[in-house]
């Protein structure tokens, strides 16, 4: 078994799986879902709600900004001042 950590960058904790262990692996034919001795292996995370609420925060905050900066630019080219 060679070094699986150094030769592809996987972290130090990671080792590869021998041929006895694939007796553990098992895969639905009809949904495509992994399964570790009967267990689903979860391939997925959703977002919670507060996590949702601060990603919809930062992206509505960044299109403000957005749009602030354009603004700014446009009052900057036609020589507007807040002076």
């Amino acid at each position: 078994m060679t070094d699986v950590a150094t030769e592809r960058n996987w972290p130090a904790n990671v080792q590869e799986l021998n041929i006895g262990e694939f007796m553990h692996l098992g895969i639905d034919r009809t949904t495509h879902e992994l399964y570790w001795d009967g267990q689903r292996i979860v391939t997925k995370h959703e977002l919670g709600q507060r996590e949702y609420f601060l990603a919809q925060l930062a992206a509505w905050s960044t299109v403000i900004a957005t749009v602030a900066a354009v603004v700014s630019v446009f009052a900057d080219l036609a020589g507007v001042t807040g002076k």
